[in-house]
């Protein structure tokens, strides 16, 4: 004892409960996983800063031009 009536020696702070060997393979196959998959928790990337894609139409039009303007190119 010590002199205020208490317990000497070391004390532990905690006392850890002991976890199941099956508990343990669990927690680490989720921590790998999470670590693995971290990427989808991620907010979705926005690309409004893009303009939209071109119609077929516009495609087929500049497609033809770009024809065109070879052809007369290499007359």
């Amino acid at each position: 004892m010590d002199e205020d009536g208490g317990t000497a020696g070391l004390h532990v702070a905690e006392l850890h409960e002991s976890v199941p060997p099956r508990d343990l393979e669990q927690q680490a196959r989720a921590q790998q996983y999470e670590q693995q998959h971290r990427y989808h928790h991620r907010p979705p990337v926005l690309h409004s800063s893009l303009p939209p894609p071109p119609s077929p139409c516009e495609l087929f039009l500049n497609l033809n031009r770009l024809l065109h303007e070879r052809r007369v190119a290499h007359s």
